[in-house]
């Protein structure tokens, strides 16, 4: 009977460790897409703010 609960309880340990580290993993996923999406949208500040660049809208100056 000891026997059984000893593996009864080996059991659950092993179930919980795979529990835990497959949340660990969804975990770094999520911060690996943070980061991702933090990068992808950092590189066009001017299109999401909907505004060109002031070099494209004004021409040239005379030179001097």
């Amino acid at each position: 009977m000891r026997n059984k609960e000893v593996r009864v309880k080996d059991e659950n340990v092993s179930r919980d460790r795979k529990r835990f580290a497959a949340a660990l993993g969804l975990f770094f996923v999520w911060v690996a897409l943070l980061i991702g999406l933090a990068v992808k949208s950092g590189y066009r500040p001017m299109d999401r703010a909907g505004m060109a660049p002031m070099a494209v809208d004004e021409p040239q100056a005379a030179p001097e």
